[in-house]
């Protein structure tokens, strides 16, 4: 039986404190996590209303208020992987890649949180895999970057690449629909040239060389 193998950190902590920021009127502008609510106590620019919910009262008046009950910064965030459910061993995952990202105008990446969601390490395994078949395939039809060294998509071997992406799917992601798990497994086994695929076989393509 194949293992997991951890290829990415997993968080040590939740990613989402859903702590409180309140208007000096009461009105909720938005939930942060604890550091950032500390910051405003521990510079007396804040009142510590509650400590369960953690809401911290403003004494300012700030920039901006939210347009309505619903908008986006004010919604609880559950620590769990968002395709599953799983609420352990999760990892960041970054809708946007960093690569396309940089290239944004400066307004699409001052407030970025809702591109960030948490996935488990099966499923965010499984999300590479096809991020990157699609990164290959936008940056043969346009030219888009693949990775944030520069020159990089012109040294990648997308066929390498493809075939480790799919090993590390294999070796990460333990609970794989039969249909896609067959899908990887049937480009390992053209890319080797073999009839069966063995843990062996699956380590040595996590760790292709694709340069």
């Amino acid at each position: 039986m194949i293992s997991n193998v951890c290829l990415v950190s997993c968080r040590k902590s939740p990613l989402y404190d859903n702590c409180f920021l309140h208007a000096p009127d009461g009105q909720p502008l938005c939930t942060c996590d604890r550091k950032k609510a500390q910051w405003y106590l521990d510079k007396g620019i804040g009142d510590l209303i509650s400590s369960d919910p953690f809401v911290v009262r403003l004494r300012f008046e700030p920039s901006g208020r939210p347009e309505s009950s619903v908008d986006y910064y004010l919604t609880v965030k559950e620590n769990l992987c968002v395709v599953c459910g799983k609420r352990e061993s999760y990892i960041r995952k970054n809708i946007v890649p960093h690569e396309y990202r940089r290239h944004f105008p400066i307004q699409m990446k001052d407030h970025n949180s809702h591109d960030v969601l948490l996935l488990c390490t099966s499923c965010h395994a499984v999300s590479n895999y096809y991020d990157n078949n699609l990164k290959q395939q936008l940056a043969v039809e346009f030219s888009a970057p693949i990775g944030c060294e520069e020159g990089m998509r012109m040294l990648e071997d997308p066929i390498r690449r493809q075939v480790r992406s799919a090993a590390r799917a294999l070796l990460h992601a333990s609970k794989l629909p039969v249909n896609r798990r067959e899908e990887l497994l049937s480009e390992i086994r053209a890319f080797y040239l073999v009839d069966d695929v063995t843990e062996e076989t699956l380590k040595n393509a996590s760790n292709l060389e694709t340069r």
